[in-house]
């Protein structure tokens, strides 16, 4: 972040009750290099990921959002030629490429097919359906979103919804102008076996932020959007279900509908035994 060529930015660090010295080491480096235009904002108690971003962004008061996560990293030029696109196409929201970082390799994940800038309804939503469909990546971290976009739509970071699903489709839907960038600036790693997204808690999470944003789009009678959703959510059940965590008391907060049936149907046959499981687990419960 310090050795990005644009300066003129304000950097919010929240510590969430980090329970090692990782804030003190952080501004000994800022001090270092000299850099002044930080907030250090601290949690009481631990709150998780959403809850960290939501303190982050009431304390923001730049033009532009742009969330990094503690485990990633992003490369050099990033900021400026995010801002660059941002001023150039008045857009409301600027998407970049990423990388899929191991310890071995990079995986590129392109953000759009054409790079395109979306300035039409339709064209945002036919995106918009591509990430709700899980073909476009739905991430927070590659996305730079203009404040007022989050701030003029009541748009929160929810902290019993730690999943970018919750907040990420909102931001979209209410954006009239979608910029995106055919170079990777962002590396997303895959080597912390310390990641929530490995963990129960996660999965439920996405199950609730699935939950969440199906509520959004059904208020905002745009059936096309609902379909994928639904989908989405039956896949992240799925997911659960195969946890070992995953105990009966969980299945308290699953429900079971009709599209969930329809995916059982055309599901290969391992996963269509495993929806099926589900299904007969929650008929035992209704007894």
């Amino acid at each position: 972040i310090l050795n990005q060529d644009f300066k003129d930015f304000e950097l919010i660090i929240v510590d969430d009750c980090s329970p090692d010295d990782s804030i003190e080491i952080a501004i000994r480096i800022l001090k270092e290099k000299g850099f002044h235009s930080f907030k250090i904002l601290k949690h009481e108690v631990n709150k998780g990921l959403s809850a960290a971003r939501q303190t982050g962004l009431e304390a923001a008061t730049g033009t532009y959002i742009l969330n990094i996560d503690s485990d990633d990293f992003i490369e050099p030029g990033m900021f400026s030629i995010m801002i660059d696109k941002a001023l150039n196409d008045k857009s409301d929201v600027v998407i970049c490429d990423f990388f899929k970082t191991y310890e071995t390799k990079r995986e590129l994940i392109r953000c759009s097919d054409s790079y395109v800038t979306l300035t039409e309804k339709v064209q945002i939503q036919s995106y918009l359906f591509e990430v709700l469909s899980s073909k476009k990546p739905v991430a927070v971290w590659n996305k730079m979103v203009k404040r007022d976009i989050f701030i003029s739509n009541n748009i929160c970071f929810l902290e019993e919804c730690t999943d970018d699903l919750c907040v990420m489709p909102k931001v979209i839907y209410y954006s009239k102008i979608v910029s995106f960038i055919g170079k990777p600036l962002v590396n997303y790693v895959q080597y912390n076996s310390n990641s929530i997204s490995y963990s129960k808690k996660h999965l439920i999470s996405i199950y609730k932020a699935c939950c969440n944003v199906l509520s959004f789009f059904e208020d905002k009678e745009t059936n096309r959007l609902v379909k994928p959703i639904k989908v989405y959510r039956a896949k992240a059940l799925r997911r659960l279900l195969l946890h070992k965590d995953f105990t009966n008391i969980d299945l308290k907060t699953i429900e079971v509908d009709d599209v969930l049936m329809d995916i059982c149907k055309g599901a290969r046959y391992e996963e269509k035994l495993h929806y099926h499981l589900l299904m007969l687990f929650k008929a035992k419960q209704k007894k």
